[in-house]
């Protein structure tokens, strides 16, 4: 065993003493976290945005953890467990499915994010924030200017479904940076 599994291996068992039992959470509460968590991350991307604008890196990762979050929230609240799938479009073309609705210009930002946050449009490369590729690509391109427009909005369309499944709200309010 090496220094290191060993060393795993006792902090395991610091938490496994703990005794305190894993209940499996209720998805209405779920919807909660997934709200808060989604939050967080759109307010960190924000911060970066404002604080340090050259961390493009953590800004999209941060930007689009919070949108993930954000469509996982509106799938939950529908009763729809969460896939664990990092794929901005797919898990909105599954909120869109399940009554959610986005304008074209919200779409046109979670694609492009998603050409970031998850996999190349051009190369298919895949997690492109999180690793090095192994050949030259394009990193630079149009991101959402404002992720906490882009959350809300899908947080907006969460409320406004459970309601009536015919409603699209339209916000014009998110734009777009070039990196």
């Amino acid at each position: 065993m090496t220094k290191i599994r060993d060393i795993q291996r006792q902090i395991q068992k610091l938490y496994e003493g703990l005794g305190e039992p894993a209940y499996e959470l209720p998805l209405p509460l779920r919807v909660k976290e997934f709200i808060s968590f989604a939050k967080e991350y759109s307010a960190a991307a924000t911060l970066i945005a404002e604080k340090a604008p050259q961390l493009m890196l953590a800004r999209l990762q941060m930007t689009g953890q919070s949108v993930e979050l954000a469509l996982k929230a509106c799938l939950a609240a529908r009763g729809i467990e969460p896939p664990l799938d990092h794929d901005l479009v797919k898990l909105c073309e599954s909120a869109s499915s399940n009554g959610y609705c986005l304008s074209d210009f919200e779409l046109a930002a979670v694609v492009h994010l998603s050409h970031f946050y998850h996999r190349d449009l051009e190369t298919s490369t895949k997690f492109k924030l999180r690793y090095p590729t192994k050949r030259t690509e394009r990193l630079g391109g149009a991101i959402p200017d404002k992720p906490l427009s882009l959350l809300l909005s899908v947080h907006y369309a969460s409320k406004q479904s459970r309601s009536s499944r015919s409603s699209c709200p339209s916000y014009g309010s998110i734009g777009y940076h070039d990196a």
